[in-house]
């Protein structure tokens, strides 16, 4: 798996890949909003496109725990599988990269945790996608400008939902 922590380590391991990054702040605790972001067995009950999610292996460690996951995401309307590897520190940090996809030669990225003084969470998601094959600029953009961002609102919907259980 890359050392992947932040955006400048992304650039360098993919000088000429387009990388997405968003920061906001989300009214739960570190603890929370990693909970959602590891639970990928939940990702296609709130986030779009996602069709299924499953947990090969995960191992808890101290401070890290590891996962592998197999994904399948609806995509230009075509179903896309891809397993990853995962790295997470709870409450702090979830740094993933791909183990093998469709049509994917990388998906690599992270979600960086900081506590907030109010008890809320300013979440970063920084990430990289380099294709197998070439799809029309629009539609690379439109994954960059359009997907990302409501994939966000998902996560940050769901960390804030599961905080007022």
């Amino acid at each position: 798996m890359h050392a992947v922590t932040s955006l400048e380590s992304l650039r360098q391991v993919y000088p000429k890949a387009q990388m997405a990054s968003l920061t906001f702040d989300v009214a739960c605790t570190p603890q929370t909003f990693y909970d959602v972001v590891s639970d990928y067995e939940a990702y296609p009950q709130f986030v779009p496109n996602q069709r299924a999610g499953r947990i090969l292996r995960r191992d808890r460690g101290v401070p890290t725990e590891r996962f592998n996951v197999a994904m399948e995401l609806s995509l230009v309307g075509k179903a896309v599988r891809y397993e990853l590897v995962a790295e997470g520190v709870p409450g702090h940090s979830l740094v993933w990269s791909l183990v093998s996809g469709d049509f994917m030669k990388e998906n690599a990225g992270a979600w960086l945790l900081d506590a907030l003084p109010n008890g809320h969470t300013r979440a970063t998601l920084q990430m990289i996608i380099v294709l197998k094959g070439w799809l029309p600029g629009p539609v690379v953009n439109s994954l960059l400008t359009k997907t990302y961002p409501t994939t966000v609102d998902a996560f940050k919907a769901e960390a804030e939902r599961r905080a007022t259980i």
